[in-house]
């Protein structure tokens, strides 16, 4: 219908669709893309995922995307721990431009945390025998962006609120203040260490835990 919808608008242009389900038993069958994709129409094709790689497997085996959704295929947990290391390794030989490396790892990172729910991230990155500093990876420096343009607005909102110099300083105080506990906030929630979380935002520990009851995380 949203299809239908543009394609109205803008009849000058064609337009054709992509669905993507993760694997046929999501798929319900229904109209109109149902049978569209058995008369193999050009204007809607479906898709499944678990297919996708599964074709890619076939064409190109060392594809970097193989690597990056194992925590997705690999069922068993005992096999994608002993084997992390090497997907991730896997990721990193490819011949891709390194940002690209970074976001393919930080995804594959990602999926690791959530198939590995009782590991925090420290716990992880040695799963993949990374040595790299918990501040320099890219998780984090996400998380303290994040914190800090929320800290920012807030400071600023408590600056103008009071209309004076002092009223800027106390805003600005209280805005780095709510920095530091936004960045714990959401470390927290990313599975890390509470001594760790201490020490990268300063922190007290009975504050984050204040913070973390507050929250109900």
């Amino acid at each position: 219908m949203e299809m239908a919808a543009i394609g109205i608008k803008n009849q000058q242009n064609t337009y054709y669709g992509i669905i993507i389900f993760a694997d046929k038993t999501i798929d319900p069958v229904s109209e109109p893309w149902s049978s569209l994709f058995i008369k193999n129409s050009p204007a809607l094709q479906v898709f499944y995922f678990d297919e996708l790689l599964k074709s890619l497997k076939e064409k190109e085996p060392g594809h970097p995307m193989l690597a990056v959704f194992q925590p997705y295929l690999q069922k068993d947990k005992a096999i994608l721990e002993k084997e992390a290391a090497d997907y991730y390794n896997q990721i990193q030989r490819c011949s891709i431009s390194e940002d690209m490396k970074k976001s393919l790892s930080a995804v594959f990172i990602s999926w690791m945390l959530i198939r590995f729910k009782d590991k925090n991230y420290q716990e992880v990155l040695k799963m993949l025998t990374l040595t790299t500093p918990l501040e320099e990876t890219v998780a984090y420096k996400e998380l303290v962006a994040i914190g800090e343009k929320k800290g920012r607005k807030e400071g600023e909102k408590e600056g103008e609120k009071k209309g004076e110099k002092k009223g800027e300083k106390k805003g600005e105080k209280k805005g780095r203040k709510n920095t530091q506990i936004e960045v714990a906030l959401r470390m927290l929630k990313k599975g890390f260490e509470l001594k760790t979380i201490c020490e990268l935002t300063g922190i007290s520990l009975e504050e984050i835990q204040k913070e973390k009851l507050r929250m109900e995380i």
